[in-house]
């Protein structure tokens, strides 16, 4: 599960991605570097990353050129040799942009993050959802399963008594049928400091048996990462939070006025650009004991981008074609 930003500026109310709003987005260095750290951890066991989901912190629309040779990377045959079909793209629904991907030449999976069924639901739990009615996105969704003929994912995450009810089963059902796709069920995984609940394991059933009575292909998602605050932005937050702790809690060991002191401390981006394979190893920053490449370091080193919505027509256009930034075939991983 990779991240395509630092932070999200769509703000999913129940989401701890978008607490403190987008910081930046991250290079197509930054996005690869995470399966290859993967991977290198792994090397010891034997492991290796098969499957990749753009499903991290972000909105991987909203950084499409970066996206693109991050995929371009991870699909080449003489660096990670992943298969497109193994690559999944997670939005909140950027229509312009589901377009230009129908049009890369890879049969990516495309998930959107759905939530609610109904538009007035989904805007009160995604508030940019504004920028991008649901008609509009669910056209697109039709269009990128005609031009490529991948069935669109529908990502639902159960809160309890929100949406999660059996009218909120049935309104998904009837939206189900205008279209190609099947629907993933998750249960919400709690972020503190949010009202969200997660729901009974009872009506988790419940929604899945109307949906499958329905004729929708449903499934829930296992979930993971609980014990390790894994959703989208919770180890991030954890992090800050103990960083400001410890930053609150430090107290000055020398005069102010000492040779010491007054040498004015370097950062690793002073040297190297935050973005550089060597701003990445520089271990330790001196102003603080975050390792530089860490979540927390990101947040300060990247320059912030403006939440411009990404389907304006003052966007940038995608400016990686098919033929820069992947093979005419697909890789080769079994």
């Amino acid at each position: 599960c990779v991240s395509t930003q630092v932070g999200c500026a769509y703000g999913c109310k129940f989401c701890a991605s978008g607490l403190d709003g987008l910081k930046g987005n991250l290079s197509a260095g930054r996005i690869v570097e995470q399966v290859f750290a993967l991977n290198s951890a792994m090397k010891g066991s034997g492991g290796r990353i098969g499957n990749v989901v753009f499903m991290g912190m972000g909105e991987p629309l909203a950084n499409y050129d970066n996206l693109l040779k991050a995929i371009g990377i991870l699909h080449d045959p003489g660096a990670f040799n992943l298969g497109a079909r193994r690559l999944t793209i997670s939005t909140v629904g950027v229509p312009r942009r589901m377009r230009d991907l129908a049009h890369e030449n890879l049969p990516l999976n495309l998930a959107i993050s759905l939530h609610a069924p109904t538009e007035s639901l989904r805007r009160s739990l995604i508030p940019w959802a504004e920028h991008f009615p649901l008609d509009a996105i669910l056209d697109a969704a039709r269009y990128y399963f005609e031009q490529t003929g991948r069935e669109v994912t529908l990502e639902y995450i159960l809160l309890s008594g929100i949406n999660d009810q059996p009218e909120h089963a049935r309104d998904l059902s009837r939206l189900c049928q205008t279209l190609r796709a099947n629907v993933n069920l998750i249960r919400y995984n709690a972020v503190e400091g949010l009202p969200f609940k997660t729901p009974s394991t009872e009506d988790v059933g419940r929604f899945q048996d109307i949906l499958r009575a329905n004729g929708v292909n449903a499934h829930v998602r296992r979930s993971r990462g609980r014990d390790i605050d894994a959703a989208c932005g919770q180890l991030r937050r954890k992090e800050m939070a103990a960083a400001e702790a410890a930053a609150g809690e430090a107290t000055p060991s020398m005069p102010l006025d000492s040779p010491v002191a007054a040498t004015p401390a370097i950062s690793p981006a002073a040297a190297s650009s935050s973005d550089s394979p060597v701003a990445a190893t520089r271990g330790v920053s001196p102003q603080s004991s975050i390792p530089c490449d860490s979540p927390v370091a990101l947040s300060s080193a990247i320059s912030p981008v403006a939440p411009a919505s990404p389907d304006s027509p003052t966007a940038p256009s995608p400016t990686v074609s098919p033929q820069s930034h992947s093979p005419s075939k697909e890789g080769s991983q079994p």
